[in-house]
């Protein structure tokens, strides 16, 4: 028993944790430098010739933009740090009635009505196959809240 608890005490430890964080950000910048490579490619989806890396479901965009949904998409991350880290969104959707607004992103497939947002909620998309499938990251007041996926499923 006394072993479990040192070993558990060394796992959570400051300096343990510090050193995750450190990883956590070196993963991060690694896989950010990465999307904005990959969103440069094209493919299929965005007019050219099929591309495994970025068309294929398992492609290395997929999964890359999976990992990143996965590390950022919570309260610890801003609107500007996601847009430092992955670029530009392809669509800042908001209800504010500003030209990306919420009428506009109803018609690229988004499950979502007016009358279930907030004005301080924005949505962050990130095209993957067009807007066929896309990650999104919900913003409330610059804080993000989560980030999702949009599937087509055709």
């Amino acid at each position: 028993m006394a072993y479990l608890v040192i070993f558990l005490a060394l796992l959570f430890s400051p300096a343990r944790s510090s050193e995750v964080c450190k990883e956590k950000g070196k993963d991060i910048a690694r896989l950010a430098r990465e999307f904005r490579e990959l969103r440069l490619v094209g493919g299929h989806f965005s007019g050219g010739a099929w591309n495994d890396d970025t068309d294929r479901w398992g492609g290395k965009l997929h999964k890359v933009m999976t990992q990143l949904g996965e590390l950022l998409g919570n309260p610890r991350y801003r609107k500007a740090d996601i847009c430092t880290l992955m670029g530009k969104p392809d669509k800042l959707v908001a209800k504010d009635g500003s030209e990306e607004s919420l009428g506009h992103y109803a018609s690229i497939g988004s499950p979502y009505t007016p009358s279930q947002r907030d004005a301080k909620e924005e949505h962050l998309v990130y095209r993957w196959r067009g807007y066929h499938d896309y990650l999104y990251f919900v913003s409330y007041d610059s804080v993000i809240r989560e980030a999702k996926w949009y599937f087509a499923l055709e």
